[in-house]
């Protein structure tokens, strides 16, 4: 495994005096002895995060569809070890909130809260989830408030839409939060045995960012031990075109299969975000079709890609998918700016990584997809985006920016496929 960057040893995430992190240092320890993966990201800030995520998803539920995602729920408001009541009151002690989100084949806890009553909210939760106690009687009312949380569910999983769209892979094109008739039927034995087969600590990666204890939650989570790792996926490839899905809403999601091999590769990549962020959406406002663009840099088990969210309304008749691959496509040819506009870009990528790092949810974010395994969101990354030129960049990105690439989906209330 190719490690972030290890500013300290075992001795120094104990406790031991080391280097004090910078922008984007962490310590990664792999999942050695059936442990957790560990990756801890202390910064002086007033703000906690903890993501616990398990290489299992909606592909793995066969005909249970949605057993993955009840067995979040479960884990969470079936245990003995914490009762639902006692976790509501270290939730708002902590100022914090606690979501589950489940992907094709991956799902996470992700915890967010001030730091100081943080580490005892965090040290209760790992307890509960990488070393279950399950309650029988407690099964039916899990059920229930996954039922609540869903239909009161307002956020959508942009990465989770594109796939189940553009990936031609068997699986990919069910929901991963699963099919709550079938969900309904699934006993609390099945959810047992589907959560001591996956929901084990080797199988997990764990996640720390911001202010915390380091040396305490992270004697925690080295504690636990059993089970296998999933195997990292192999890459498999999205089907380029157009792909319609129906949905409660109108939006554009746009993916760029691209290499994160190397820190240059990244940094590119994350540059060409910048890029595409600001002339869609210059492009888009003007035209009135859109006015809140993002781009983000995604990695999954299966793929690495660069997604474009295009929230649309007015002027039906408005090109989008020509004009996102025309957008693509200058930029990928190298015609669309100049070595000073790309001076400007380059600032705002590194306040962008500046602003990320200061930010426990949106670090641990990151440092979860990267799982240590590539150059993803670490100095070298940084010191590559800053010394990158603009004949670089061009040389970088010229052989995948290219609109023949680019995989799209319409999300829409007037498309055929079941609704999300």
């Amino acid at each position: 495994m190719n490690s972030l960057l290890l500013w300290a040893t075992y001795g120094a995430i104990a406790g031991l005096p080391g280097e004090a992190p910078t922008l984007a240092q962490q310590v990664v320890l792999p999942p050695t002895d059936a442990r957790p993966l560990l990756v801890v990201a202390p910064r002086d800030v007033e703000r906690a995060a903890m993501i616990i995520e398990f290489g299992v998803g909606g592909v793995d539920d066969g005909v249970s569809s949605g057993i993955t995602h009840l067995s979040q729920y479960v884990l969470l408001e079936a245990s003995r070890r914490m009762s639902s009541a006692r976790r509501t009151e270290l939730v708002y002690g902590a100022d914090a909130t606690v979501e589950v989100t489940t992907g094709q084949l991956s799902c996470r806890f992700v915890v967010e809260g001030a730091r100081g009553a943080f580490d005892d909210l965090a040290e209760r939760l790992l307890r509960q989830i990488l070393s279950p106690d399950l309650d029988r009687g407690a099964f039916k009312e899990a059920v229930r408030r996954m039922y609540h949380q869903d239909l009161g569910s307002t956020g959508i999983d942009e990465a989770a839409l594109f796939s189940q769209a553009a990936m031609a892979d068997y699986g990919f094109a069910e929901s991963p939060d699963g099919d709550h008739t079938i969900m309904s039927n699934l006993t609390f034995g099945q959810v047992q045995a589907h959560i001591a087969k996956h929901f084990r600590p080797a199988n997990a990666t764990v996640v720390l960012a911001g202010g915390f204890s380091s040396p305490r939650l992270s004697k925690v989570v080295r504690s636990f031990r059993g089970g296998a790792r999933r195997p990292e996926a192999e890459r498999r490839t999205t089907v380029a075109g157009v792909h319609r899905m129906s949905a409660r809403f109108e939006v554009r999601l746009v993916g760029l299969p691209a290499p994160l091999g190397t820190p240059e590769q990244a940094a590119a990549m994350r540059m060409l975000g910048v890029v595409l962020r600001a002339r869609v959406q210059r492009r888009f406002r003007a035209a009135g079709v859109s006015y809140a663009t993002e781009v983000s840099v995604l990695r999954r088990p299966w793929l690495q890609f660069l997604l474009i969210t295009v929230p649309t309304y007015g002027d039906p008749s408005f090109p989008i998918e020509r004009e996102l691959n025309r957008l693509i496509g200058e930029v990928g040819a190298g015609d669309a700016f100049d070595e000073q506009a790309f001076e400007r870009y380059q600032r705002i990528l590194l306040h962008d990584v500046e602003r990320v790092d200061a930010t426990p949810i949106a670090l641990a974010t990151e440092l979860a997809m990267g799982k240590g395994q590539v150059p993803w969101f670490d100095p070298a990354v940084v010191a590559a985006a800053r010394a990158m030129t603009f004949a670089e960049f061009r040389a970088q990105i010229a052989p995948w920016a290219s609109s023949e690439r680019v995989a799209h989906v319409v999300l829409s209330p007037t498309e055929g496929r079941p609704k999300r």
